[in-house]
């Protein structure tokens, strides 16, 4: 499984409703990561071996123009985790305001927000792409960006693995075609790893987005709730927001993913309908002004 027990260890109230089913998560996110991996591989070795052969005959000078139309292929599978990281996290996100409504209500208390809780019910999950043009455009436009570093990259590793076979070293030794492809292998398993990376972290980009666009739905999501794993592979990141309270409207500042490979989410909290909320809410240990948080990494946000 690529991703560990999402919610870990958490201060907990008596009352709070029972959050969704981990493995429920786990195997919805995985899923998504593990179709990503497969395809951004699968083109990155097929682009790599059309490489090979085109190399074949070539000089040096001739090798280095060489180049390959990987980005789109890569770019296309980050579209379709967004797609489908979406509408997952807009699922998850809907089932658990829907659980987060009290089962037992006072019929006057809730008297003016029924036709609120009424709406909760009512929502259906979305796709990035019923989103704004100005959001797809800027989600697909990163999109592009990542992947064209990942292929520029991978191209060069590729082009230098291939060039060894024909430099001849003072000693008059050349590198046989055997360790050549030695080379490309490893580059392949580099490749994999960075693949690895980028589908997980996109994927855990996409939920949690998803995730505050549908909260944001609904009028009583007012705040939400970082939850960290607990593991021993916990960033000091993570561990040190883990529980913190804010409005929605600050999720940006502390939305996940926030590095790489992260595996944190968000919560929502819906205070005007339920107790337990309102009391997060109002406990200064869980206000993110109180903790001393760990810095993220260098342009990260």
């Amino acid at each position: 499984m690529l991703y560990d027990n999402v919610f870990g260890t958490f201060t907990t109230y008596a009352d709070a409703p029972i959050l969704m089913p981990i493995s429920e998560i786990l195997d919805g996110m995985g899923a998504i990561e593990l179709k990503a991996l497969s395809t951004m591989n699968a083109a990155t070795r097929s682009a790599t071996m059309k490489l090979k052969k085109e190399a074949q005959g070539k000089s040096l000078a001739e090798i280095k123009k060489l180049n390959w139309d990987l980005a789109p292929d890569i770019a296309e599978s980050l579209n379709v985790v967004w797609d489908k990281g979406y509408k997952l996290g807009s699922k998850h996100a809907i089932k658990e305001m829907r659980e987060a409504v009290p089962v037992k209500q006072n019929s006057l208390q809730y008297a003016k927000v029924s036709d609120l809780i009424k709406a909760i019910f009512e929502l259906k999950p979305f796709s990035v792409f019923d989103r704004p043009k100005a959001a797809v455009k800027k989600i697909l436009s990163r999109n592009l960006l990542i992947a064209g570093d990942y292929a520029k990259d991978v191209l060069a590793r590729v082009k230098d693995n291939i060039s060894q076979g024909m430099i001849t070293q003072a000693n008059g030794y050349t590198m046989p075609q055997k360790e050549v492809n030695a080379l490309i292998s490893e580059t392949l398993n580099v490749s994999q790893s960075r693949a690895a990376m980028i589908s997980r972290t996109e994927t855990t980009n996409a939920y949690n987005e998803s995730r505050v666009e549908t909260f944001k739905q609904s009028s009583l999501a007012t705040h939400c709730r970082f939850l960290a794993i607990a593991d021993d592979r916990t960033t000091d990141i993570c561990e040190t927001r883990n529980g913190i309270v804010f409005p929605i409207a600050e999720a940006p500042k502390y939305q996940p993913a926030l590095h790489v490979n992260c595996r944190s989410t968000i919560s929502v909290l819906l205070p005007k309908i339920n107790p337990a909320h309102q009391r997060m809410i109002e406990d200064a240990s869980l206000d993110p002004k109180n903790r001393p948080l760990a810095p993220l990494p260098v342009g990260w946000r």
